[in-house]
This record gives C-alpha cells, structure tokens and sequence, in this order.
C-alpha cells in the first residue's frame, strides 16, 4: 500500500512537472520588429498588418531602447529583425551598431536574454559576413546569450 502511495505521488509530481512546461511552451511567440530604416516597409506593413506581434519603429529615440520598451513583460521565442545591414553594421535609423561600439548597448542586450527564449534573427544575407560580421555576431551573442543567426527566408510564426 505504502509502495503504491509513493509510485502515485512520483507519478502526480511527473505529470505536474509535464503540464506547467506545456503551459510555459504554449505562451512563447515569435515577435518581429521592423525599424523605421528597413527596406520594403509597405511591403512589410502589408504583409504584417494588424499582427499584435510585430512593432514597426517609428521612434526617433536610439532602436535597442526602443525594441526593449517594446519586449518588456513579453515571452519570446524567435525574434525577428528587420533592419537594414551590409558587412558588419546594423543600420537603424537613429545610428548603426557594429562590433566598436556594441558594448555600448550591453545593458540594453543584456535585457533580452531574459526576454527571448529561441533565437535572434536578423533579415539580412550580409551582416555576418567577413571578419567584422563574426565578431559583431560573437558579440550579439555573448551579451543576449541568445543564439544570433541572419535569415532572409525565416518565416516568423510558423512553429
């Protein structure tokens, strides 16, 4: 009887465990910012147009504070970038963040490991590239401690 108690018990705690990791699963979402200096933004518009889950930046304040005021108190699974880049740079409209002086967003990076539970993904084919794209990407992903990729073919909200 006592050994039926126990496996019982072990089991409860089991399924207990089981359900609330569905429930946490169930509230991630992919999110997508578009900034203010993104090619395509009537096609973007068009595309995402009355989805809760995509920002379109309009501020003129700096992009990263901005994308913070926009996640906060969110459950992010992918978030999705879209911004303009070449090589190496991160083109927003108020400025550019690239490997010199990214660690003067640390803070506000550093935020996002709290917020964003899958992967980063900026819309680019290029910002990763050559030896300033590595070391910016190395540095994307110490400071979010998020897995940071470039996609031009990502297809946010489809998992």
């Amino acid at each position: 009887m006592k050994s039926n108690i126990t496996r019982f018990s072990l089991y409860f705690g089991l399924l207990l465990i089981l359900i609330s990791q569905s429930l946490v699963a169930q509230n991630l979402t992919d999110y997508v910012i578009v900034d203010n200096s993104a090619p395509n933004q009537s096609l973007l518009q068009e595309q995402y147009v009355n989805n809760p889950q995509v920002f379109f930046n309009e501020s003129q304040k700096p992009a990263l504070y901005v994308f913070n005021q926009m996640l906060m108190g969110k459950t992010v699974n992918n978030l999705v970038i879209y911004v303009q880049t070449q090589p190496g740079v991160l083109n927003y409209g108020g400025g550019s963040i690239t490997s010199s002086n990214i660690d003067d967003y640390a803070e506000v990076l550093n935020d996002w490991s709290s917020i964003v539970k899958g992967s980063i993904i900026i819309h680019s084919t290029d910002v990763f590239n050559g030896q300033e794209g590595a070391l910016l990407k190395s540095k994307l992903e110490a400071l979010t401690g998020c897995t940071v990729e470039m996609s031009k073919s990502v297809q946010p909200f489809s998992n």
